[in-house]
């Protein structure tokens, strides 16, 4: 199965064409809280990785995917479903939901909704709570990207740590080379 660059999202949002996995379900409008299940095909399988002083990294579930885990960088590891992520538009419209492969019933959250730099990532329950929303902006013409919340403007970007091999994925204020994804 070959892996899907994460530009093939954004140059379809580019255009203004949703990219929704087939058959996925978003949360209803009048009840943001409830969440379906969601379905994403192989076609629909991201991974996110950045460069650090060991190599790439990339965004990763620690220890599988389970409530509470910490959201890690780490080399990639053959495509295990802690290392791809299924994209479904959050419920309120706009952002995205960030679910690990092997566990779609959980995504990307900040915990606590505690936006401050340094604020480590985990997954959790979907929720349909804007602390689960994240925008997947373009940085650069090599296709690099950042990630950011809209519950920030875009003042906090998520962060790979300084070292990159099994770092914490953070909030960090700052849009340096720690904070861009391919």
């Amino acid at each position: 199965m070959a892996k899907q660059r994460l530009g093939a999202i954004l140059g379809a949002l580019a255009i203004g064409v949703a990219v929704l996995p087939t058959g996925s379900a978003v949360a209803q409008a009048d009840n943001p809280t409830k969440t379906a299940a969601v379905s994403c095909n192989a076609n629909h399988a991201y991974t996110f990785s950045a460069s650090s002083g060991s190599g790439p990294v990339y965004l990763n579930v620690s220890g599988g995917s389970r409530k509470g885990a910490k959201v890690i960088t780490w080399p990639w590891f053959g495509g295990k479903g802690n290392e791809r992520w299924c994209l479904t538009q959050g419920p309120r419209g706009y952002g995205w939901n960030l679910r690990p492969w092997d566990n779609r019933g959980l995504c990307l959250d900040v915990p606590g909704s505690r936006y401050k730099k340094g604020q480590g990532l985990i997954v959790w329950n979907c929720n349909g709570r804007k602390n689960q929303d994240f925008y997947v902006k373009p940085v650069h013409t090599d296709y690099s990207y950042t990630l950011l919340g809209p519950w920030e403007k875009g003042s906090l970007k998520i962060h790979c740590g300084a070292d990159g091999r099994g770092s914490q994925v953070s909030l960090w204020p700052h849009l340096n080379t720690n904070a861009q994804w391919k």
